[in-house]
Parts: structure tokens; C-alpha cells; sequence
């Protein structure tokens, strides 16, 4: 992991950019600053190698890693370059969103040719050993 003074800024947005008509959050992420360094947070014990999403969120809540969508936003807004010893990873931002259907998701950064792809997870999967929480 790299020194968080190493790691990129990156400034947030009054509010969320794209359309959310369908979409709903449950617990907002309260946003204090208006720029944030992302570090990463592995999410998995010794010896496993998954988690119920729901699990992974009710461990960020009592971690307080409070990012969410307006982050991977900022991120993509940044460039949205990987960082080289992040390209291993699926970043995870646990602020939860009921999507158009009802069910519940949290949104995702994917590698994808040295960039980051914004894409949501459903809850109710399991998430692997590749999924970092993104702490700000």
C-alpha cells in the first residue's frame, strides 16, 4: 500500500452527476470535504475467500468508511487512470442504492485497459477476495 500522501486527490462534486430517476439511496455518505484521497481496506479474514454483501457493508459501517457513489465519480472525473497496485481490485464504495427493480446494490470500480469502469453489485451476491472497501 502506498503512503496516503502518495495517493492522488480528488475533488467531489456538490452532487451526483449522472441520472438517478430510478434510483434511490438508502443511507446517504455524508460528504465533509470537498476532495478526498482513496486508500483501500481489505475486507476478508485470514482463510476466506468470500462474503455476503451484506456482511461487507455492515463491516464498512462499523469501520465508518463512508464513501459512496459521488467518490467513484470523482475518481472517474480524475482521469480515471488505475493505479498500478490497484489494478488487482475491485474497488467498492458500501453507501447502498435500491435500484429501478427494488433491489439493493452498491457501486463498483472495475479495471478494465488502465481505467476505472463504474458498475454496480447486487447485495445479495457474494463478493470475492479481488473487492477492497475505498476508504476516503
Amino acid at each position: 500500500m502506498k503512503n496516503t500522501s502518495d495517493l492522488p486527490r480528488f475533488d467531489l462534486a456538490d452532487k451526483i452527476e449522472r441520472n438517478m430517476k430510478w434510483w434511490k439511496c438508502e443511507r446517504p455518505t455524508l460528504v465533509e470535504k470537498n476532495c478526498f484521497s482513496p486508500t483501500l481496506i481489505e475486507i476478508f479474514g485470514e482463510g476466506v475467500s468470500s462474503i455476503a454483501g451484506w456482511w461487507m457493508v455492515g463491516d464498512a459501517r462499523r469501520r465508518h468508511v463512508e464513501t459512496g457513489l459521488i467518490h467513484a465519480e470523482a475518481m472517474l472525473r480524475g482521469g480515471g487512470k488505475v493505479i498500478k497496485s490497484w489494478e488487482k481490485f475491485v474497488l467498492v464504495f458500501p453507501e447502498v442504492w435500491l435500484g429501478p427493480g427494488g433491489r439493493e446494490y452498491v457501486w463498483c470500480l472495475y479495471p478494465a485497459h488502465g481505467y476505472w469502469q463504474l458498475n454496480y453489485d447486487e447485495l445479495r451476491h457474494s463478493f470475492n477476495a479481488d473487492y477492497r472497501l475505498v476508504s476516503a
